[in-house]
C-alpha cells in the first residue's frame, strides 16, 4: 500500500498528501515533507513597517516578501495602521486602520504582486486585460463622480466630510487613479442622492 504523507493546518484539516512506497527510505520520506511543505502558502507572520510603507510578510514554507501598501489602493484610505491580524486559517490577513476601516488582503494576492512564477502573475496576458478593464471603468466611474458632484455644487472638501472618505482618496477617485470599490461608491452616491447605477452605467 505504501506510506501517505500529509499536512495539515492548525485545525488538522488536510491541505496536502502524498502517497509513496513502503520501501522508500527515511531521506526520500524527508525529501517528500519538504516538498509538500514547499506548498504551504500559509502565512506564518506579518509586520506592518511603517518607514517604508510596506507589510513584511513570512509565509509558513519560508518564503518572504516586502508588500507595499500602494497594492491595496482600491481598499485604503491612507490612515494609520492599527493593527495587523492573520486571519482565514493563514491564508490572509486583516489590516485595522485609524479611520475605523478594515482591509482583507489574500495570500494569492500576495503572490500576484511579488512571486514571478506564480500562475496569476501580473506581467501574464489575462491579469493586463483584466487589469486594463477595470482601469478603464474606474476612470469612467470617477468622471460620473466628480460631474455629479459639480452639478450639485459640493466641493471635494465637502464630499469628503459627508462620506468620511479622505479628500486625497476622493482626488484620486475623480482623476481615474484608483478604481472604486461598492462600499466607496455606496457613500458617494448617498451623499449625493443619486444611485451607485448613476456612477457605472
Amino acid at each position: 500500500m505504501g506510506h501517505v504523507i500529509t499536512i495539515t493546518d492548525q485545525d488538522n484539516r488536510k491541505l496536502f498528501s502524498r502517497q509513496i512506497p513502503s520501501c522508500a527510505c527515511p531521506r526520500v520520506v524527508e525529501a517528500v515533507k519538504m516538498s509538500l511543505l514547499k506548498q504551504d502558502e500559509r502565512l506564518k507572520t506579518v509586520t506592518y513597517m511603517d518607514k517604508v510603507n510596506a507589510f513584511s510578510i513570512v509565509f509558513n514554507n519560508g518564503n518572504n516578501y516586502l508588500f507595499p501598501r500602494k497594492y491595496l489602493r482600491e481598499q485604503d484610505d491612507d490612515s494609520k495602521v492599527v493593527s495587523v491580524r492573520i486571519v482565514l486559517y493563514g491564508f490572509g490577513f486583516n489590516v485595522r486602520l485609524a479611520s475605523g476601516k478594515k482591509m482583507e488582503v489574500m495570500s494569492d494576492l500576495i503572490l500576484h504582486h511579488c512571486e514571478t512564477n506564480y500562475e496569476f502573475y501580473k506581467k501574464s496576458r489575462k491579469y493586463k486585460e483584466v487589469k486594463q478593464q477595470s482601469r478603464e471603468k474606474g476612470k469612467a466611474a470617477g468622471i460620473k463622480i466628480k460631474a455629479i458632484r459639480m452639478s450639485k455644487g459640493r466641493t471635494q472638501a465637502q464630499l469628503s466630510e459627508m462620506t468620511g472618505i479622505q479628500r486625497s482618496s476622493l482626488s484620486r477617485l475623480e482623476n481615474g487613479k484608483t478604481n472604486p470599490n461598492i462600499e466607496t461608491l455606496s457613500k458617494i452616491a448617498i451623499a449625493l442622492d443619486t444611485t451607485i447605477a448613476e456612477f457605472i452605467a
